[in-house]
């Protein structure tokens, strides 16, 4: 039962702590060139795309998170099923041998349906979270782009103007 919760928890660290990473780094690459006078050419804009990818990325989590949470909604319900036909089950336990073998089979299943609602509800909470934080990060990441690439636009025009100035 727990290949929702597991799908959903490899989906996010794939996806933002991985990608917060990769990203990060590149991004920090970029500045640096644009800061040490060079000028870093297509990766700027390769970076833009690969944010670009991201940011889509992130709104399929949180589609992810609402088909979870459709799953969740399945799971609670059929856990109400169950708590309604436990009652006659125990009856039917006492005269029938079987019965009560079923009844207690469905107890482990039941059990586990449990655990997997309580995961399941952990990770539906984190994800909003995680995917407003991981689009920060890219606003952040952009702006620092942006702010660096003007930077070295500035001085650029400054050097220009100082060598006009001299020759």
């Amino acid at each position: 039962m727990a290949v929702v919760v597991n799908i959903l928890k490899t989906f996010i660290a794939l996806e933002f702590g991985k990608k917060i990473l990769e990203l990060d780094h590149e991004v920090d690459c970029i500045v640096e060139d644009f800061r040490k006078g060079k000028d870093p050419g297509l990766n700027v804009k390769i970076i833009y795309k690969k944010l670009d990818e991201a940011e889509k990325k992130r709104e399929e989590a949180i589609k992810i998170r609402d088909d979870a949470i459709r799953i969740y909604d399945a799971l609670v319900l059929a856990k109400a099923i169950y708590d309604a036909t436990d009652k006659s089950t125990s009856i039917g336990a006492a005269l029938n041998p079987a019965a009560a073998a079923i009844g207690y089979a469905t107890r482990f299943i039941i059990d586990g349906v449990k655990k997997e609602i309580s995961d399941l509800a952990n990770v539906i909470e984190v994800v909003p979270t995680l995917a407003k934080n991981f689009g920060s990060f890219l606003k952040r990441s952009k702006k620092k782009i942006a702010l660096a690439a003007a930077a070295y636009a500035a001085k650029a025009i400054a050097r220009k103007d100082r060598r006009n100035m001299v020759g």
